[in-house]
């Protein structure tokens, strides 16, 4: 996954949410009565959550290309793990790689003290940040990159698609197909949009971990 403005988050260089405003707006009004509440700073972190599952349940039909389920099937039936990578914000990243059957994810992280949000960034998942988390992870479940593979849209994640051994951009912005057709790595086009609460095909287990982001 790669982030993407106004209410929407990409794998694939692909968007896999979209909401339209009245969700959007449903969305921020809940948010706002959470941290407007003077009771919220008990625990804001698990309303913050349960908001934004409730509102990808019931305001907002999650949208994925086609050929990105088909992707992430490919890759769980080689016995890959797939990993989504975003900027956006885990509460968010989460929910959303569960229903893609996502086997880790890498997000922004917000500072939690006593179940409360601080304000504060922990970790802000973009650019370099995303190549090293994923070698972090790498590191952590004995993943061997040079055999791994990535996809992006964004030239931001050049860092990212670097540390893998088999890097391929998907419906890239120019600075990254640029890039692509110089260092000959393949260039997919993402153009069939579909619900994804009725056509994600059923994923297997994986057995062998490569990432996939």
């Amino acid at each position: 996954l790669t982030p993407s403005d106004g209410g929407s988050i990409r794998f694939a260089g692909q968007d896999v949410t979209r909401a339209d405003e009245p969700a959007l707006r449903a969305l921020r009004q809940a948010m706002q009565v959470v941290f407007q509440d003077p009771f919220s700073s008990l625990n804001p972190r698990w309303r913050v959550r349960d908001i934004v599952a409730e509102t990808l349940h019931e305001l907002i039909v999650p949208v994925v290309y086609r050929e990105a389920t088909a992707l992430i099937a490919e890759h769980h039936a080689s016995g890959h793990d797939v990993v989504i990578v975003s900027t956006s914000g885990a509460e968010v990243v989460e929910p959303i790689g569960a229903m893609l059957g996502a086997d880790h994810v890498v997000a922004t992280r917000m500072v939690v003290a006593d179940g409360a949000y601080t304000g504060e960034i922990a970790f802000y998942a973009y650019a370099e940040n995303k190549a090293v988390a994923v070698r972090d992870l790498a590191e952590r479940h004995g993943y061997d990159l040079t055999a791994s593979f990535a996809y992006s849209d964004s030239a931001t994640d050049l860092p990212m698609l670097e540390a893998v051994g088999h890097p391929s951009v998907v419906n890239p912005d120019r600075t990254l197909r640029k890039e692509a057709l110089a260092r000959d790595w393949p260039v997919l086009d993402f153009t069939h949009p579909v619900g994804l609460r009725d056509r994600l095909p059923q994923m297997s287990t994986p057995s062998r971990p490569v990432a996939l982001t």
